[in-house]
């Protein structure tokens, strides 16, 4: 590929892009024209980036520079052959003269269509027009535009194209003066009868045209004076209302919409007139649909605002999701609807609290949610509110503080929740009683079924299943080590074997009490067993599925399995290796479950064993590793275990070399090409910068075509692990493996401009040091690119 020399100060200083329309400021220095007028617009010191002198604000101090234009020019044609874009003569800036040429059109019948299109073009194409045609008056236009149309009835195409400038103009940040645009709306009285009338519309385009006039209805809300959006009339609460209920429109007009009515709903009797126009029923349905977090928050924020009278309590409690919609919302979105869901319910509680809402808020959860409000780690004022609303007594377990399903007694005289109180014997340092604080202990066998209590609380269900309470099934009794000691001993039978193996899979895959009890049996040992018996005889059998699965269930469950005891077991078993490469080579009907499972039991078997054996592994089992991250088909947990243990293992003896032999580096390229999420990535890479660290590693990730672009594209946008382990790939290449080639490929994919924007960057000293580094060692060859000048120039010249 021919090597294409950038010439120097061919690139904006700002934008590190090639000037497409370069304009010198009074400091003498040139930049692009958008990046320069951008960087006016939005900086509070309005000073030149280079210089640090101060600028005028005015974009008409900014003079073009086109002797530099055609030079740029020049050298795009000149280059064009080896894929470098022509960049054509930039227009001139908009003038307020043109601008307001164009308004007077819109006066003259024959002129209007067409001054519209143009100045609608004019409005999406950048900023700069949007402020000109600001300040000339266009905003002013658009409004008279709508109104006319409003007082004639007229339903044209030109009411839509009004309200798409008007939004660009007035949306656009720093556009408009605000205070200019209130003024405007305030003393134009038919402006907001003229918005309700185009939401009524049956046009063609009618969704488009409301997806336009929702935004503009908002700011003008917004804008008004609180008297007269007191005195607003029902059939504009019915309007809005109405154009909410249609699904197609975007999230922004639905966001309007409820801005709309949060922002009127406090003013006058706008409340009522809000509940009269079905907003209630309406808010329930859109909280039903999940969406988005912003727009939950503000169905909540007007759901509160509704249910403080006492119509809008009756129509919420006559949907029959009003309540449970609005518990499953608890503690699943933001503190902000946690709040008004808790509003909600406290005013529900108060207010309107019958024996059947009672019921319902027992029914649907809402009571357990406000229990786990007082667990959360949350605001202390919503933990107030929830303790605020009355909870009936029941039968609750102290712990889950749901009702019991098996409830056992403990020896200090407290019942709890089989369950519950099982998971705290097993994950609290202390163990003690979580009611009494007395001594626990730990085994469960001391612990006493309440039978009495059980049957009290299912016949209280049996009562209660009219009003939607779920019947409790007699709990199994807990599983015993003599009944999975029984079926470990079937399997030496080779006719109980098969359904030994389905019976203990079933067991584990049931709860976790059952795995407890299964690991201390002997299980996890006969699992391994069935595995490397297999791998001795050479049978390829269905039973080693089952076996992973087993063993990766008790093994992987939380707290299942001593993890001593473990070690001790696969480190004891010295064919257990070498029976999971082989179970990784197997070519089954179900090859790719089996390998699924595998590869977790390889991860926590690597994790398991000594550096000593480990040190010593055989270039056989890196090839197979490698070779089964190839499959595509593997799920995300199956390749995460395959590159920890590539991980693990790699810093041990001659296994480096051993893993680059096996074509691990190009299968980490091709990985990360194909863009994994997060915790994938941050392995890719770590995997990669141990490869790298020997010459053949680096070798071969030179030979990839996408090596360096892949590394550099994932700089600043995943992690900082990542961007750590790809600056330390970088400056073992720029150390080591150096060539012409490689700096010049670094600059053509865009590496050396994102070391540059690592500088930039609010990241960590450490890694903007080794960007410096790399950037230093080669900035002779790379002064004179466009991506870095401002860099080299400054900095690192030496």
């Amino acid at each position: 590929m021919t090597e294409i020399e950038i010439p120097q100060f061919y690139a904006c200083p700002i934008s590190l892009q090639i000037m497409k329309d370069p304009v010198t400021t009074v400091t003498g220095i040139t930049y692009d024209r958008e990046s320069i007028e951008y960087w006016l617009l939005k900086a509070k010191d309005c000073t030149c980036p280079i210089t640090k002198q101060p600028l005028p604000r005015n974009a008409e101090f900014l003079t073009p520079n086109h002797t530099l234009r055609r030079l740029i020019q020049a050298w795009c044609s000149a280059n064009e052959a080896n894929g470098v874009d022509q960049i054509p003569t930039p227009k001139s800036p908009l003038s307020n003269a043109n601008v307001e040429k164009l308004v007077k059109d819109l006066e003259v019948s024959p002129r209007f269509q067409s001054a519209m299109e143009k100045l609608h073009n004019l409005a999406v194409e950048n900023e700069r027009n949007r402020r000109c045609m600001a300040s000339a008056g266009v905003a002013e236009a658009m409004v008279h535009v709508i109104t006319k149309s409003f007082t004639q009835g007229k339903t044209t195409s030109c009411v839509e194209e009004a309200l798409r400038i008007l939004r660009l103009l007035w949306s656009s940040a720093n556009v408009v003066d605000n205070n200019h645009m209130k003024r405007l709306v305030c003393q134009n009285f038919d402006f907001l009868n003229s918005l309700t009338w185009v939401l009524q519309l049956q046009t063609k385009n009618n969704l488009k045209v409301i997806n336009e006039a929702l935004p503009i209805l908002k700011l003008t809300i917004e804008a008004k004076d609180s008297t007269p959006l007191g005195n607003l009339g029902f059939e504009f609460f019915r309007v809005v209302v109405n154009v909410m209920k249609n699904r197609e429109l975007s999230q922004q007009a639905v966001k309007s919409a409820l801005h709309v009515l949060i922002e009127t709903c406090p003013l006058g009797r706008n409340r009522t007139k809000i509940v009269e126009a079905g907003a209630v029923e309406e808010l329930v349905e859109l909280a039903l649909e999940n969406p988005e977090k912003n727009l939950t928050e503000l169905v909540f924020i007007l759901l509160a605002h509704l249910c403080s009278c006492a119509d809008g309590r009756d129509q919420f409690l006559q949907h029959a999701a009003g309540i449970a919609v609005v518990s499953k919302r608890i503690l699943r979105v933001s503190p902000t609807t946690d709040d008004r869901a808790l509003h909600i319910f406290s005013l529900i509680s108060k207010f309107s609290a019958s024996n059947e809402v009672v019921q319902e808020m027992l029914r649907v959860g809402a009571v357990s949610k406000l229990c786990m409000v007082l667990q959360a780690d949350c605001a202390s004022h919503l933990k107030e509110k929830a303790r605020e609303i009355e909870i009936p007594q029941f039968y609750a377990c102290p712990i889950s503080l749901q009702i019991m399903k098996d409830p056992v007694t403990t020896v200090t005289g407290i019942t709890y929740d089989r369950e519950s109180i099982e998971y705290w014997l097993l994950k609290a340092k202390d163990c003690t009683c979580p009611i009494t604080k007395q001594p626990l202990p730990r085994n469960a066998e001391f612990l006493t079924p309440n039978h009495t209590l059980r049957r009290l609380i299912q016949a209280w269900c049996s009562a209660n299943e009219a009003n939607g309470v779920d019947q409790i099934p007699t709990p199994k009794s807990p599983l015993s080590n003599a009944n999975v000691e029984k079926l470990v001993k079937d399997l030496e039978v080779s006719p109980r074997f098969q359904s030994a193996m389905e019976k203990l899979h079933n067991l584990a895959v049931e709860n976790e009490r059952n795995r407890r009890c299964m690991a201390s049996a002997g299980v996890a040992e006969a699992m391994v067993h069935v595995i490397t018996k297999s791998f001795t005889q050479g049978k390829t059998t269905s039973c080693v599925e089952e076996a992973l699965r087993i063993l990766r269930l008790l093994w992987s469950s939380a707290n299942v399995v001593d993890n001593n005891h473990m070690k001790r077991l696969v480190c004891q078993n010295f064919d257990f290796l070498n029976s999971l490469t082989w179970v990784l080579q197997l070519q089954t009907k179900n090859n790719l479950k089996v390998i699924n499972e595998a590869l977790p039991i390889l991860k926590l078997t690597i994790e398991a064993k000594d550096s000593t054996p480990l040190g010593n592994l055989g270039f056989e089992f890196f090839r197979v590793v490698v070779n089964v991250m190839k499959n595509r088909e593997l799920s995300q947990q199956a390749v995460k275990s395959a590159l920890h243990v590539l991980i693990e293992t790699c810093p041990l003896g001659r296994n480096r070399t051993k893993i680059v032999e096996a074509g691990a580096v190009e299968e980490l390229v091709e990985l990360a090409l194909e863009n994994p999420e997060k915790n994938l990535t941050e392995l890719v890479f770590i995997l990669l910068a141990h490869l790298c660290s020997c010459a053949d590693g680096r070798d071969q990730f030179l030979q990839h075509a996408a090596g360096i672009a892949v590394v550099s594209k994932r700089i600043l946008r995943v992690s900082p692990t990542t961007d750590d382990r790809a600056l330390h790939i970088f400056s073992l290449i720029s150390k080591f493996s150096a060539s012409n080639e490689v700096v010049q490929e670094m600059l053509r994919v865009g590496a050396v401009s994102k070391l540059c924007m690592v500088l930039q960057a609010d990241c960590a000293s450490h890694l903007k040091e080794k960007a410096r580094g790399v950037l230093r060692l080669h900035s002779k060859t790379w002064n004179n690119s466009p991506c870095i000048q401002v860099y080299l120039l400054t900095r690192f010249r030496r």
